[in-house]
């Protein structure tokens, strides 16, 4: 779809309007456009599409999926939570790290030869999220994260196929004969969206079982007091199954979407040794080599963070964000948008407009570097968590781990591709709604 929309977007401009099934959907074009949207309170909603829906037993619950007054105190109580629990603070920066040090460890293991990026990239980050949401961890030899990984990458996957005709289409489930849903992918889509359930699910009863109300370990115990405390309070939208999707979602929020971001970034280093060099410099120059680098450390390394800004602006990983939907008739820059209309904000173009980046197609860090050559935090048109009321929640847990993991990889070893092997930088082309990398083998050497 992002492809098809660049040529409209070429040929229409920045607002226009797309027929798809008996959908009318608005691609906004531009910063300016998106942020006047995102920030109307009749567009904050979420489209009915069947693939969220199904994921959520058709409630409109948990964080990226939910309406109104349900999302808005969601939102809040995560906000806060996370906040608790150290989101963006030192305190979870030592959890992070310890998963960092893990990691490294098992990349020595993997030195000198071509093979895929090892597995342990996925399982430190979703140890990260497991720490947070159920004070937890995986080894990477367990078959437990394996297991779910492979639950939550393969509805990845699904949710990207056939079954987005429904999604158009939204009478189309309730004729569809069963060999349809088959063929389309989707009985296979709800099954694995099934197991999720049960799995966190059963997560979530292990520590109802286990509760201390006075003395909460980590998120969901936290829901669970909260939920308690509101049990008599008919506005409160608090369940076992909101707690389980807002799990699922803080899953997607910082780990699959942060595990993808990591792995453009070491293809990027591939792709421009010369700028993995002059980072591993900067790297070298702050932090001594026996200790990993910190939050403290952050300041003095503007150039790491201007690349990692610059590898989310290039690949654009949620290319055209989570869609918004209109819950009454409204405006966008004066032209009408009625009632029941789908929003989508096309970020992939906000982050290749020339007429904020010099360099739109190239990978450039310098776009966000001052001319002092510090660090510059605010660029008018880069919203890689989206913008308005529904930023991303993990936004503050995204960055940190980003910045944790990729300057440890980047001050212990050097990637590289193994000789004579074509490097192109294309993305998965079964990642159809996701900028996803292509699968390649690189060689990874450790720095002595």
């Amino acid at each position: 779809m992002d492809a098809h929309a660049w040529k409209l977007k070429q040929k229409y401009g920045d607002i226009f309007t797309w027929r798809v099934g008996s959908r009318t959907i608005v691609f906004l074009n531009n910063i300016s456009l998106i942020k006047e949207a995102f920030s109307n309170p009749e567009l904050q909603d979420r489209p009915d599409f069947y693939t969220f829906d199904s994921f959520t037993s058709f409630k409109k619950i948990g964080l990226a999926n939910s309406n109104g007054a349900t999302s808005l105190r969601n939102r809040r109580f995560a906000l806060r939570q996370l906040k608790d629990l150290g989101m963006g603070k030192s305190s979870l920066m030592e959890a992070i790290q310890y998963e960092v040090q893990c990691l490294v460890e098992d990349f020595r293991k993997h030195t000198g030869s071509a093979q895929p990026i090892p597995w342990s990239l996925n399982v430190a980050v979703l140890n990260v999220i497991w720490k947070i949401v159920s004070d937890i961890r995986f080894d990477v030899n367990d078959p437990e994260v394996y297991n779910f990984n492979k639950l939550n990458t393969e509805a990845f996957e699904l949710s990207q196929g056939g079954n987005l005709v429904f999604d158009m289409f939204p009478w189309l489930p309730y004729i569809s004969p069963a060999f349809l849903t088959r063929k389309l992918g989707v009985e296979a889509m709800l099954r694995t969206f099934s197991l999720i359930r049960d799995y966190v699910l059963g997560v979530v009863n292990n520590h109802e079982a286990s509760l201390n109300p006075s003395a909460p370990r980590d998120y969901i115990d936290m829901y669970l007091v909260e939920m308690a405390a509101q049990k008599d309070n008919p506005e409160s939208t608090m369940s076992k199954d909101d707690l389980w999707v807002q799990v699922a979602d803080l899953f997607t929020a910082g780990g699959e979407t942060t595990n993808q971001t990591l792995r453009w970034a070491i293809m990027y280093m591939i792709k421009y040794p010369h700028i993995q060099t002059r980072l591993q410099k900067e790297i070298d120059d702050v932090v001594p080599r026996t200790n990993l680098p910190s939050l403290q450390d952050k300041p003095k390394l503007a150039y790491l963070e201007a690349v990692i800004s610059e590898v989310n602006r290039s690949v654009s990983v949620t290319a055209l964000g989570l869609s918004h939907f209109a819950a009454n008739d409204t405006q966008i820059a004066g032209f009408k948008i009625p009632k029941g209309t789908v929003i989508i904000g096309n970020q992939e173009m906000c982050h290749k407009d020339p007429a904020y980046w010099e360099k739109p197609n190239e990978f450039y860090p310098e776009h966000f570097l001052d001319s002092q050559g510090k660090y510059n935090t605010k660029k008018e048109s880069y919203i890689p968590f989206s913008t308005g009321k529904r930023v991303c929640p993990g936004e503050a847990l995204a960055r940190m781990e980003l910045y944790l993991f990729l300057s440890a990889l980047l001050q212990n070893f050097t990637f590289s591709a193994p000789e004579g092997e074509e490097w192109d930088l294309k993305k998965d082309p079964n990642a159809l709604l996701f900028n996803f990398p292509k699968p390649y083998n690189i060689i990874i050497n450790e720095r002595k």
